[in-house]
């Protein structure tokens, strides 16, 4: 993520983003919904790309909460553990 964020030029990296962005918010408006929930194996790529995306844009956190929510069943446990991950961040 910070290898590109140095290579890449502004336009580009706030293109990605607004992709991601809006590619997210069609899948959740009109994707199937999970039937079960990810295994822990997918913590490897989320995190990976939850890392990428908080060094080039500032914060991978969203990316985080997309894993969160297919993974814990409830929600105050999503929160505190988005939360968790967010002061481990600023810190």
């Amino acid at each position: 993520g910070g290898a590109l964020l140095l290579r890449l030029q502004p336009e580009v990296l706030l293109k990605v983003l607004a992709w991601f962005v809006c590619a997210y918010a069609v899948f959740s408006l009109i994707g199937p919904r999970a039937k079960s929930r990810l295994s822990q194996a997918w913590a490897i790529p989320f995190g990976a790309v939850g890392g990428m995306f908080g060094a080039m844009f500032g914060s991978g956190g969203f990316v985080f909460a997309i894993y969160l929510t297919s993974r814990l069943e409830r929600v105050e446990a999503m929160r505190v553990t988005q939360a968790t991950l967010i002061g481990f961040s600023t810190l």
